[in-house]
């Protein structure tokens, strides 16, 4: 959401689109009575040239407006311009005149992750239209299950778990957290039914202003850090998992400690791997968008699955971690001034 003066500009996932398919901006009133009458034109643009334009009559009520926008597919992530002017229907008065980033990505971010997959056994439980869908359309080869009990047949090299697929039923869990000891990949997308996930404690919590990242690690590979934050909506709790202090866990998305300690303190995190025996686990507690449309979704699917199908390192505690070494200060050597003669 951006709120421009008159407007509030809704964009389909934040601004985050997927050349080819069809996105939207939904234009809303900034305050209650509507706007006056008006006439809204826009266009699209790149580098200063214009992909598409268009032009609309606002009536002046309160109903939310959608302009429904399909850009091209690009080779590579570009930014886009989505520029609009207001003016006044009556007397053609300029109102307001704005820009919008749009974060365009190209489609099928995942395909090329087919032929390395191809010798990998990937287990997906989840709904046909989640995971699968996305998988089915890379062709990416798996084997979709839709209850915890077809687990213990299996020794894939990786599994995925969809969104909301955990309940209470403690053996869901536990054959999860097996096969991670027994070397399998084990990645849970966001969960907020049970209490604990792989036995760390759910909390909801309000975001923080910023949330802290390791934008170095492989799962973040190519986010940047507006990237990350634009999964937080600030009005909206987040689900985080609780990790006591010196957990042998590597948090990727946490937030910050109040006060910076010497000594490893406990650890609200959104995004964490850990390595248990000769597997591991990573828990994402990221509210991500549509598998189909999001392109920030696609793109941390492509990065999991490049991870979890490395091998397993292991995770050191946070007071085994090594210690960041301070930058050196550059040591000022005193000159001696020696008057001539």
């Amino acid at each position: 959401m951006k709120l421009t003066g008159l407007l509030i500009l809704l964009l389909t996932h934040q601004g985050y689109w997927i050349g080819g398919q069809q996105s939207s901006v939904t234009i809303r009133a900034a305050v209650q009575g509507g706007l006056p009458n008006a006439e809204l034109s826009w266009e699209l643009m790149l580098d200063g040239v214009k992909l598409s334009e268009g032009a609309m009559h606002l009536t002046g009520n309160d109903r939310d407006v959608a302009i429904n926008i399909t850009p091209p597919k690009p080779r590579t992530r570009v930014t886009l311009q989505w520029v609009y002017r207001l003016t006044a229907t009556k007397d053609s008065k300029p109102l307001e005149t704005g820009t919008v980033a749009i974060n365009l990505f190209p489609p099928n971010m995942i395909d090329e992750l087919a032929d390395r997959t191809r010798s990998r056994s990937i287990v997906v439980w989840d709904r046909p239209s989640g995971l699968p869908a996305a998988l089915d359309a890379a062709k990416i080869p798996f084997t979709q299950i839709d209850d915890a009990s077809k687990l213990l047949a299996l020794r894939p090299d990786v599994v995925l778990v969809g969104p909301e697929m955990l309940g209470d039923r403690l053996l869901e869990q536990s054959s999860l957290n097996s096969l991670a000891s027994a070397g399998v990949s084990v990645m849970i997308f966001r969960q907020t039914r049970p209490d604990r996930v792989m036995r760390y404690p759910l909390q909801q919590r309000q975001p923080p202003e910023q949330l802290a990242w390791r934008p170095d690690h492989p799962l973040l590979a190519e986010f940047s850090a507006a990237d990350l934050q634009s999964w937080i909506d600030p009005s909206r709790d987040l689900s985080v998992l609780q990790l006591p202090a010196d957990e042998p866990a590597l948090e990727i998305g946490y937030y910050p400690p109040q006060v910076q300690s010497r000594q490893a303190g406990p650890i609200d995190t959104v995004l964490m791997t850990q390595t248990i025996d000769r597997g591991r686990i990573v828990l994402c507690q990221i509210p991500l968008g549509d598998w189909a449309t999001d392109p920030r979704s696609q793109l941390l699917l492509r990065n999991a699955l490049d991870f979890l199908l490395t091998r397993p390192e292991p995770t050191p505690r946070p007071s085994d971690r090594p210690k960041a070494i301070a930058p050196k200060t550059a040591t000022t050597i005193p000159t001696i001034q020696i008057p001539p003669g």
